[in-house]
């Protein structure tokens, strides 16, 4: 683990998974992970802050806050982080609560590359397409996902610094996603297999796919959970979407496949379906987090059932007091398969960084890994006996054997 003595709301991985960055309020920096070490790696947040007060005496302001641009803190007030790949590796882009996207650049001495400003409330997540690294969507509070296309990054003369003849690069979004009501976007995720595909949920409970190329209506929506749906994940698979809610239940959607990269679709399709959910979880609290674990081959010891497949699903939630965190398996919905806790209040954030091995971060500043085989099984912190009385008296009882150790 790394403490890092400051709240960490999101964090990333670089592509070889084995460098992350950690982003919050107050902080913004990349750790390397090795084996079993941990250590910072670079402080991106005090190189930004070293930067503007370079820029700022070479302008002949006041040291701190250049006066012809918005302030970097600002900026720097992180909801979301990602990081690219390919092309983009060394790119990092950020989300704050003021609706801008800023981009980094790791190779630029100066860091910050571009800053991405059409949304008009907060941008909730970000996410690159898992096989470009120059698609980026945000999907923000005011009712609409964005697509950014990298390569149409160009000088922005407005933003020269006095004094200095550098400039931040700027583009304007391609594609923009509507609701069409001003329901705000919790979160997004790219389809793993199909590369026009993505999902969202939304504040009034409803999930979204649509068509990169087709921004004028979803190919599906469903009316997914009674309250705000606050996280989104595609089974890698890529038939399969899981989604998280307020009203403290899971749901498992079979989505199907999505159009194929020569059919566009039409606005003839009705893309509202009265899906029922494949699986559903109830879970203990409202649901902040949800990740598909990494596909492996089938423990089912028969030959032509043992396929690469996965049916667990990490889950942190939403109450501070709930520290726990579950994995669930589809195939016993009822009552979590591994839980533990390993920060003092829930994590802020998780992801798979392999199939035993997750990542998460927390309010208190602390980076770690979790081996989620050594997560003791929830089924075995149960009571191996039962028994119930009805009205009339009559009782019933279940026992099972203990197992010898």
């Amino acid at each position: 683990s790394h403490k890092t003595g400051l709240e960490i709301a999101a964090f990333d991985v670089n592509h070889d998974r084995t460098t992350a960055i950690l982003a919050g309020r107050e902080i913004l920096k990349t750790v390397r992970i090795d084996n079993d070490r941990c250590a910072e790696e670079t402080n991106l947040r005090a190189k930004l802050t070293q930067v503007a007060s370079h820029r700022d005496e070479v302008a002949g302001t006041r040291v701190g806050l250049p006066r012809n641009l918005p302030s970097h803190r600002a900026n720097l007030n992180i909801h979301d982080v990602k990081w690219s790949h390919k092309d983009f590796d060394s790119c990092i882009a950020t989300a704050s609560t003021s609706g801008k996207i800023v981009l980094y650049d790791l190779n630029k001495h100066s860091l910050e590359l571009a800053r991405l400003h059409e949304h008009s409330r907060q941008v909730h997540k970000l996410a690159f397409s898992p096989f470009q690294g120059y698609g980026l969507l945000s999907a923000s509070q005011d009712g609409s996902v964005r697509f950014w296309d990298l390569r149409d990054l160009s000088r922005n003369q407005s933003t020269v610094y006095a004094g200095s003849s550098s400039s931040l690069l700027a583009c304007g979004s391609r594609y923009t996603y509507s609701t069409n009501q001003a329901d705000g976007v919790r979160d997004v995720k790219w389809s793993p297999v199909d590369a026009v595909q993505f999902a969202f949920g939304t504040d009034s409970g409803t999930v979204q796919c649509w068509d990169l190329r087709f921004p004028v209506r979803p190919t599906v929506k469903i009316t997914a959970h009674d309250k705000i749906v606050t996280c989104v994940d595609w089974h890698p698979g890529g038939q399969y979407l899981a989604s998280g809610s307020a009203d403290k239940t899971i749901r498992c959607w079979n989505i199907g496949p999505g159009p194929s990269q020569e059919e566009v679709p039409t606005e003839s399709k009705n893309p509202n379906k009265r899906l029922k959910p494949s699986y559903s979880i109830r879970c203990p609290a409202p649901v902040a987090k949800i990740a598909w674990r990494t596909p492996a081959w089938s423990d089912i010891p028969i030959p032509s059932i043992n396929v690469w497949q996965t049916t667990h699903l990490a889950a942190s939630y939403a109450t501070r007091d709930l520290r726990t965190v579950h994995v669930w398996d589809f195939r016993r919905p009822h009552i979590p398969f591994r839980g533990f806790s390993p920060f003092d209040t829930a994590p802020t954030d998780l992801l798979w960084h392999s199939q035993h091995l997750l990542w998460l971060v927390s309010r208190e500043g602390i980076f770690t890994q979790a081996d989620v085989a050594l997560a003791p099984k929830c089924i075995d912190r149960r009571p191996w006996a039962a028994i119930g009385v009805n009205p009339a008296g009559d009782s019933v009882a279940a026992v099972t054997s203990r197992p010898r150790k």
